[in-house]
């Protein structure tokens, strides 16, 4: 029994020494349990040699001695126990990364404003119509202005100055002179009052050779060339003064304005002054004619027919522009 025990203990310190030892490896594993082997089959060969059994205090002195020595496990017992190999370090368990944080939720893209709409363009204005230059307009109508000798109408554009021995008749004689006038044509001193005298003048002597401007309203509709055929066709017909028109109408110039040129003439019956006896003559007549807007203007030149033309070439060669 006593031997029993002991292999009973044998075996416990040995399993001991496995567990103890039993992370070097599978060598070292292998060479310790040849050395326990040799161990115990030496003490079992005390144990067959017919000594005492093994008491459990040499088996524990024994195995400190083989401790002491080294590791009684390992197959040389001189060498040093090998530097036990460290444990290889357990890898570091990777922390749990970081789960990525939740990208941003975009915000919503600003809603773009609705564009300003553009205003209406301006209407270009109409470039405006470049007005046709007016014609100088006539002033109005007002009788002209006598002075001495000289007479001016702004209105007719006309001007004129008496020659030498002729006599101008005053602003204040006109009106008698044109009621005179009108008897011999009208048979009452009023005549007709759409005729305006502007001016008279005659020899100072003789009365003729003579020259007068009338103005006379007609309108606007009637044209420069009725005017004439009805002014012949009045003369024509007067009693006291009768008429007779020969020749053609001329356009001529006087002074720097376009007139139409006829001419008549009437018989008259003077008194010659040396023999006291009466004289038939013709009396001849130039006659001058333009219209200014509703107005016609004639201009008539008297004289004999015995003094000729250079008379009444004195009296037209004396009127001139204003």
């Amino acid at each position: 029994m006593r031997r029993l025990g002991s292999l009973a203990v044998i075996l416990a310190v040995l399993l001991m020494s496995l567990f103890l030892y039993g992370c070097d490896g599978k060598e070292n594993k292998t060479a310790d349990r040849v050395a326990t082997f040799q161990v115990v089959e030496s003490r079992a060969d005390v144990d067959n040699g017919d000594t005492e059994d093994i008491d459990e205090t040499d088996l524990a002195e024994a195995l400190e001695a083989a401790f002491a020595n080294g590791n009684p496990f390992n197959a040389n017992p001189s060498n040093t126990n090998p530097t036990n190999t460290t444990n290889p370090t357990i890898p570091t368990i990777p922390t749990n990364p970081t789960p990525p944080t939740n990208p941003a939720t975009p915000t919503n893209p600003a809603i773009p404003t609705n564009p300003t709409i553009p205003t209406n363009p301006t209407t270009p204005t109409t470039p405006t119509t470049p007005t046709t230059p007016t014609t100088p307009t006539t002033p109005a109508y007002k009788k002209g202005i006598i002075s001495g000798n000289t007479y001016a109408s702004e209105y007719l554009s006309l001007r004129f100055t008496a020659p030498s021995a002729y006599n101008l008749v005053s602003a204040m004689e006109m009106p008698y002179v044109a009621g005179e006038v009108n008897m011999g044509i009208y048979g009452n001193p009023a005549g007709n009052p759409n005729v305006t005298y502007e001016m008279l003048v005659g020899h100072g002597t003789k009365e003729i050779p003579m020259a007068g401007v009338i103005v006379e309203s007609v309108g606007n509709d009637m044209t420069i060339d009725q005017y004439i055929a009805s002014y012949k066709n009045f003369y024509r017909t007067q009693s006291l003064v009768r008429y007779s028109f020969s020749g053609s109408t001329t356009n001529v110039l006087l002074a720097g304005k376009a007139y139409k040129r006829f001419t008549g003439t009437y018989p008259t019956t003077v008194t010659n002054p040396s023999t006291g006896k009466p004289v038939n003559i013709s009396m001849q007549n130039d006659f001058y004619v333009r219209k200014i807007d509703d107005k016609v203007v004639v201009i008539k030149i008297t004289y004999f027919n015995y003094s000729g033309l250079d008379s009444a070439n004195v009296l037209k060669n004396a009127f001139s522009s204003y």
